[in-house]
């Protein structure tokens, strides 16, 4: 009878030479975790069993097979070599405790007979804890920046729905996977695939400082990584700064970090929800990063092209075992130029704007004084902008790119040509080309190419010169006239003379 030598087991256990080993795991709640008992090669005809310390038995294992709970929670499992296993199941907190593995045996240490009193030989103790909170970290980040905070949760538990609360009042669940999803300045995204919490906090103020829980939902209980967000002031950070780079070359972005840690640099760039996330593996092999002076870096990009146009933030990364966090500290906004182009009053030039070559359906070109009344369509469109298409090609003239948003003439794929202007799209290159006749000097100045998708804009800065030479006709012509003022000239001294 189990339950009626179970305290008298539990005295005996106190002897440590009787106990065999003790060692501690831990589970986190809504795990499976297996463990090993091993035992002497004459005991493995015997009965195997498990008990709990403040409990009863919790199974009994015959020999010969192997057995589970009526709920299928635990499970033994005897390889009658030299050792069985013990699996719980879908632990909660009222698994926490300690477990005993044992054989059964009469005296002589041979498997009881229905005569003999049984006995128990206790090989291990096990002291199980259950635990809710994964890890404590204490991030820190900026007034009016942002961070950046991925939490990493057992394999498990990567198709379980998280959530991300505020001083365990204010609890944000996240019911859809695998998109952002907005909750006023906080943003998050559950990526099953990968089986971690982002979260995005955008233009943190000191309201935001406090005690984070970044979770997982399991059964009626859940899982937590905890999160002391500290915001300090970070005055030493610049606002935010303008770059331009020129297609295929390189560009340098300007960054500062906390001096007092050694962090790792990090850069990332805005998506269309201006959420800063790091920069895709493919791409990395086009950033470098070199320390400048104390508290700040550099970080260079190589090869610019149409992509890297947009929003970018640097800041300092700091990587734990379960979760890692980006403070982000400085903005810079980076636009493009091409080489200028140059053309000649009374002929033609070409102008090849780059675009991702993935969008291909509408085009716009615009010129004129920028934020003026009298600014001059050079392309209309009396169809109505279908607000369905997700992408467009732009083009207008300028100081500033935002006159094509603002003012930009939107036209469809079959309607390109107006006057002197034209345009003409080439998917498979990845430009869309706007050619201009007759050139004059007015032409002269700075123009913009843009390609809009989802609201999105990337803009590329071109320069286009005039010069006035001459041809070889314009030569002969000069010549020619030269030569008949110098014959009247010769002519009218005769007269006089």
């Amino acid at each position: 009878d189990f339950s009626a030598c179970h305290n008298d087991l539990l005295k005996s256990f106190s002897d440590s030479s009787s106990c065999g080993t003790s060692v501690i795991r831990s589970a986190y709640i809504g795990q499976t975790i297996t463990f090993s008992c091993e035992y002497e090669h004459g005991f493995k005809t015997h009965t195997k069993v498990l008990y709990r310390v403040h409990g009863d038995a919790v199974l009994v294992l015959n020999s010969s097979q192997s057995s589970q709970s009526s709920e299928e929670k635990f499970i033994l499992s005897d390889s009658q070599k030299d050792h069985f296993t013990v699996t719980i199941r879908n632990i909660s907190a009222a698994d926490d405790g300690v477990y005993l593995c044992g054989v059964e045996r009469d005296r002589a240490d041979k498997p009881p007979s229905k005569k003999s009193n049984t006995h128990i030989t206790f090989i291990k103790e096990i002291e199980l804890k259950v635990l809710r909170q994964i890890t404590s970290v204490q991030v820190e980040a900026y007034i009016s920046k942002s961070v950046f905070i991925t939490c990493e949760f057992p394999e498990e538990f990567k198709e379980n729905k998280k959530f991300i609360e505020k001083d365990s009042s204010q609890k944000i669940s996240v019911d859809e996977q695998n998109q952002w999803i907005p909750h006023d300045k906080v943003h998050v995204f559950d990526d099953t695939s990968a089986g971690v919490l982002k979260v995005f906090i955008s233009d943190l103020t000191a309201a935001d400082e406090a005690t984070y829980r970044c979770g997982v939902n399991i059964a009626d209980d859940h899982l937590f990584t905890e999160i002391k967000l500290k915001i300090s002031q970070g005055d030493n950070f610049r606002e935010s700064s303008e770059s331009v780079a020129v297609i295929g070359e390189s560009v340098k972005l300007s960054c500062n970090y906390p001096e007092k840690q050694q962090l790792i640099k990090h850069i990332c760039k805005e998506n269309e929800e201006k959420i800063c996330q790091s920069i895709s593996s493919s791409e990395k092999q086009r950033f470098e990063f070199s320390d400048s002076t104390a508290g700040v870096y550099t970080a260079s990009i190589s090869n610019v092209s149409p992509r890297d146009a947009g929003v970018y933030w640097c800041g300092a990364e700091t990587r734990h075992e379960h979760l890692t966090s980006v403070s982000l500290t400085n903005k810079h906004q980076l636009t493009l130029t091409m080489p200028p182009v140059i053309g000649r009053e009374g002929d033609s030039v070409e102008i090849k704007c780059p675009y991702d070559e993935k969008h291909t359906e509408e085009a716009c070109l615009r010129s004129g004084k920028c934020f003026t009344k009298d600014a001059q369509n050079i392309i209309r469109s009396d169809e109505d902008h279908d607000k369905n298409k997700q992408t467009q090609k732009l083009f207008c003239r300028g100081d500033q790119p935002n006159i094509c948003i603002r003012d930009g003439a939107r036209v469809s794929s079959n309607n390109r040509i107006n006057g002197r202007f034209s345009l003409t799209e080439e998917p498979s290159a990845g430009v869309f080309t706007v050619k201009i006749s007759d050139l004059r000097a007015e032409d002269s100045g700075k123009y913009w190419c843009a390609e809009e998708s989802s609201g999105s804009f990337i803009f590329t800065e071109v320069q286009l010169h005039l010069t006035r030479e001459m041809t070889t006709s314009d030569t002969k012509r000069e010549t020619s006239q030269e030569k008949a003022g110098e014959s009247a000239s010769q002519f009218e001294l005769k007269v006089i003379l």
